[in-house]
């Protein structure tokens, strides 16, 4: 399979959290950063991580790092304005790769199959995402509806999502080249017309995007927890 970086990104500004640093706040004493990088820190398919942070929280996420033995961190890359930015420096920090997996590191349940599923089908098709089925019926529309949308063809985009790297790596070139801006790297590889493959996701993979959110989360990781006791 060959060398595979996982780019684990801390460098939100958590305006819709009270523009709190969310990834550092525990869920039963464990940071939300240290759940989303455990899979990969597990994962035998995972040579090296990046942790992309925010310039003032460098010195928390290494000492983060050391205490919970995630010895596959080589490198905590400062973000930049966009999230497409603070990847862009991440992979300019990769001298070799063959595969790149990208992460939020606000997304705490992300599992180890769902991180190896998903790059097996990168490694397939070229680049790939992990996207749950949207479960209610969806509308297009501002103050008034436009149309309805067909609910079956609607997947909600998750991470991780993976790609060689020369096709993660030409993206991000084009997207700076010509202005482009986009919300994830799947829309960046997108536009350059390659084509990415679906990898059926979890729907407990959230994304911790309110305070709200951390309840749903601590939830799901007691059920997990309660589970694995059993």
């Amino acid at each position: 399979m060959g060398e595979c970086y996982a780019i684990v990104l801390a460098a939100g500004r958590g305006e819709r959290f009270g523009n709190e640093y969310k990834c550092l706040l525990p869920i039963f004493g464990k940071p939300i950063l240290a759940y989303a990088i455990q899979p990969f820190q597990d994962s035998e398919k995972v040579s090296r991580i990046i942790v992309v942070s925010r310039p003032e929280h460098i010195s928390d996420i290494e000492h983060l790092i050391g205490k919970f033995g995630f010895s596959k961190v080589v490198e905590i890359v400062e973000g930049g304005e966009r999230r497409q930015d603070s990847v862009y420096n991440a992979i300019s920090k990769i001298p070799f790769a063959d595969y790149v997996l990208v992460h939020d590191g606000a997304r705490p349940l992300v599992s180890q199959d769902l991180v190896e599923k998903t790059l097996q089908a990168a490694i397939e098709h070229g680049a790939a995402l992990a996207a749950v089925r949207a479960k209610d019926t969806v509308k297009l529309g501002a103050a008034f509806v436009e149309k309805t949308l067909q609910r079956d063809k609607i997947w909600l985009a998750q991470t991780p999502q993976a790609f060689r790297f020369e096709i993660l790596k030409h993206a991000h070139t084009c997207a700076r080249r010509v202005g482009s801006n986009a919300t994830d790297d799947a829309s960046l590889v997108e536009f350059t017309g390659t084509h990415v493959a679906i990898v059926p996701g979890d729907y407990k993979n959230i994304k911790i995007t309110t305070p709200d959110d951390i309840l749903i989360a601590t939830s799901l990781l007691e059920e997990e927890n309660e589970q694995s006791r059993n």
